[in-house]
């Protein structure tokens, strides 16, 4: 039996904070292999340093696994970087314990090496936590070869080595009793939701994506009943709001519609939402069966309204889905946040003008526009390849951990953001990065959930932006 540390080192507030899903699930995975778990949650400390000695005296831990949930905040006006954050805190842990460091989280699953040789940890869970993570104790317990373990990655001697997740173990996906590890309560003020997955993998050709390097090309299900379950579960446990973290929840089409058929059945006391929805499958049938099923908001992954810009993102749909998917939603009364991606291949002042457009014309003005400029470039993604043919990327693959973004050659970044400036001060309901760096937006995050206020905060941007443009704080 081993005592083990795991730490949540993501400290990221903005838009939200975000409750440490892996780490809990690992955490419990890891104490019914057997081991004494505990878990530090550094989102709220204010002495990090401080933080980590006090739990690495406490429960004097054999393995201290590291979960880094993101590498930066994909936002190229105004980048940020967390993977350095990691170093910091395995520096800690080295000048203060003995304990063997793995490396864990999603960002682990993108950039494995890279995470690897810049903190100088050399063993790292790749694949699922819940199953993977106790397979890996065991065979450190045990003494066996790294090689008979699947989805983990480790460096020997200088070199490199992983092994893939060649199955998938299990189609439940468990949500963990968040109460034990974190201070729920925290979370919750600050508009918090827990994250549900119905599946793993995605079938997709996003160039930019991901997913598909992590959780592979092909579906894993969750069956209605396990999900509906897992959510009673939550709502249980007093925390009310959910949202289904999907790759894309709407794909496949009968997959979503019986989830939300079974939650109808329940009427439990819960708020959904997704912010990964497919406008291919966006029909009155799946709005309807949302509704009945306690969802309060939904997110809209258009990400243009121009079918050669769709074509060169990798997109499944075309302009025509993405209009006819907001006839859908004008027919009823969910609140709809669109997503758009400007700035991408192919992307010109003609494409951004065809978008905006749509944006002004066929998005009700009671939901909410937001728009992400410029594309952040992983290694092993299509978007890569295009990048480096067209000479936007120059970096080694190896030198990527540093934030790399796409942008259209096609396309000034200056016309760009005053076109995009220009469009949000004259709409109210349109929004870009810039609203979620805003000092005040914790604020008004707390003072909401005081007032009783409740999700989706940004079904009020017009209501926040007319006030904050009384008040000064924001254009």
């Amino acid at each position: 039996m081993f005592s083990i540390l795991i730490i949540n080192s993501n400290r990221n507030k903005q838009p939200m904070t975000v409750m440490p899903v892996g780490a809990c699930v690992a955490a419990e995975a890891a104490e019914r292999s057997g081991h004494k778990v505990s878990l530090l949650d550094l989102m709220f400390c204010k002495n990090i340093e401080q933080a980590i000695s006090n739990a690495l005296s406490k429960t004097k831990p054999d393995i201290v696994g590291i979960s880094v949930r993101n590498i930066d905040n994909n936002d190229m006006k105004t980048p940020r970087t967390f993977f350095k954050e990691v170093l910091t805190i395995a520096n800690i842990i080295r000048e203060k314990s003995n304990a063997k460091i793995i490396l864990g989280g999603a960002a682990a699953g993108i950039m494995p090496e890279q995470l690897m040789r810049y903190t100088g940890i050399n063993l790292a869970v790749l694949g699922y936590g819940e199953t993977v993570f106790p397979e890996l104790l065991t065979a450190l317990e045990q003494k066996k070869s790294f090689e008979e373990v699947e989805g983990i990655a480790w460096i020997e001697n200088g070199i490199f080595r992983k092994t893939e997740l060649e199955t998938a173990k299990s189609n439940h996906y468990p949500v963990p009793e968040f109460s034990r590890w974190i201070d729920v309560r925290a979370y919750l003020r600050r508009f918090s939701t827990a994250a549900v997955q119905t599946k793993r993998g995605c079938p997709y050709k996003c160039v930019y994506c991901t997913y598909a390097i992590v959780e592979g090309k092909k579906y894993h299900l969750c069956e209605a009943d396990y999900v509906a379950k897992e959510i009673k579960k939550l709502s249980d446990a007093g925390i009310h709001d959910i949202e289904f973290v999907d790759n894309v929840f709407n794909s496949p089409y009968e997959h979503s519609l019986a989830i939300c058929r079974r939650l109808a059945r329940e009427r439990m006391d819960v708020r959904l939402q997704s912010m990964e929805l497919n406008p291919k499958f966006i029909t009155d049938e799946l709005m309807d069966a949302m509704e009945e099923a306690g969802f309060v908001g939904i997110g809209l992954t258009a990400e243009s309204a121009d079918d050669k810009v769709l074509a060169r993102l990798g997109k499944d749909y075309t302009a025509d889905d993405v209009h006819r998917a907001a006839e859908v939603v004008g027919r009823h009364k969910l609140p709809c946040l669109w997503l758009f991606l400007m700035g991408g291949p192919s992307e010109t002042p003609d494409t951004v003008r065809r978008t905006l457009h749509f944006a002004r014309t066929r998005i009700r003005c009671s939901d909410t526009a937001f728009f992400n400029v410029g594309i952040r470039i992983y290694p092993g993604t299509q978007l890569e390849t295009i990048a480096r043919r067209q000479g936007v990327l120059k970096e080694l693959p190896e030198e990527m951990l540093e934030t790399k973004f796409y942008f259209s050659p096609l396309l000034e970044q200056r016309w760009l953001r005053e076109t995009l400036d220009r469009n949000i001060k004259n709409n109210l309901n349109f929004i870009d990065s810039d609203s979620f760096a805003l000092p005040a937006l914790s604020t008004i995050q707390r003072m909401s959930y005081f007032l009783g206020v409740r999700q989706p905060l940004w079904k009020y941007t017009r209501q926040i932006r007319k006030f904050m443009h009384f008040t000064g704080v924001y254009k």
